[in-house]
């Protein structure tokens, strides 16, 4: 199989069997060609070209690099290294649920909250978690439906209230209007009010039956004859009266005096209707009238009380111990 150049990084030339990538040459006996020449100088590149450029770093060479790689004993998923007393050390993973922190100035596993931070005797911790961590108390009886309030006055404690109660006043109330109530006008002294040129006016076009509608005389009289009328007419039988041959045929009455005749009762009920008046009474003398009474009664008059609680959520309260 033939030899083509450069084979590193991906392999290194074979330098062994009957056909070497690279054989060995002798002086004055193998000529040196160009082509072997040009292939070592291919995998030379492709060696440089994977070291990079200055591949010991800070280290006094390359070797001394890669002796200070870290080469932890008995390595597994999931660890860690991490630098310690001065040389590179396998941090072994850590539970389920740990965090990493650090403990005196280097990486250490440890449970949530612990590590840098301690609670200290009396500090609260509320969580959703029913179980009370170890070295916390539960106090959430005592301090049951109470809300978290911020204070920098004093010592901490309690107060407040649950519900609370308002007493309205007049200035507190919003614009608004009374029913009538038992509002009455009075008269400030007697006196009337002239018809004026009010009119009364049909809701709509109607006639009244005559109902129970009676004449009725105006005092007891009665009515004469007057201006009696003649006609001369043969006398077949005795003329009533028989000193003329004249008979009275008709009369006109005439009223004994001037008098009227008044109409009582009531027109007949007809259909639902109203009448409406128009116009304006006629002005009087200057008067008032007052108002007496008093208005509907609106409200209880009592005070409201609210409820001071928000929609929440609950939690349980753990105090260090």
């Amino acid at each position: 199989m033939g030899y083509t150049p450069p084979k590193y990084p991906a392999a290194i030339p074979s330098q062994t069997g009957e056909t070497p990538d690279l054989p060995d040459r002798i002086d004055d006996l193998d000529w040196l060609y160009a082509a072997r020449y040009n292939e070592l100088k291919k995998e030379l590149c492709a060696a440089l070209a994977e070291l990079g450029v200055l591949p010991k770093g800070s280290y006094a060479d390359v070797a001394a690099r890669l002796a200070a790689i870290p080469n932890p004993a008995a390595p597994a998923d999931g660890d860690i290294i991490i630098r310690s007393g001065g040389v590179w050390a396998r941090l072994a993973k850590g539970d389920n649920g740990q965090v990493l922190t650090l403990v005196d100035g280097l990486p250490a596993w440890t449970a949530p909250g612990g590590g840098g931070f301690e609670f200290r005797t009396g500090d609260l911790l509320f969580s959703t978690n029913l179980e009370v961590p170890a070295g916390f108390a539960d106090i959430s009886t005592t301090y049951n439906n109470y809300f978290i309030r911020i204070s920098n006055a004093g010592e901490l404690g309690t107060g407040g209230s649950d519900t609370h109660s308002h007493s309205l006043i007049e200035a507190n109330l919003p614009s608004h209007s009374h029913g009538y109530g038992t509002l009455a006008a009075s008269e400030e002294s007697a006196h009337t009010h002239a018809v004026g040129s009010l009119a009364v006016g049909n809701e709509a076009a109607h006639t009244h039956a005559a109902g129970s509608f009676s004449a009725a005389s105006d005092g007891a009289h009665t009515h004469s004859y007057n201006t009696p009328q003649y006609e001369v007419e043969p006398c077949l039988d005795t003329p009533a009266d028989s000193s003329s041959s004249w008979q009275k045929t008709s009369a006109t009455t005439g009223s004994s005096g001037a008098h009227a005749h008044e109409i009582t009762g009531s027109s007949a009920a007809g259909s639902s209707h109203t009448h409406s008046l128009s116009g304006a009474t006629a002005a009087g003398s200057s008067h008032t009238h007052t108002i007496s009474g008093s208005t509907a009664a609106v409200g209880s008059g009592s005070s409201f009380s609210g409820d001071n609680v928000p929609v929440w959520l609950g939690v349980r309260c753990y105090q260090k111990v």
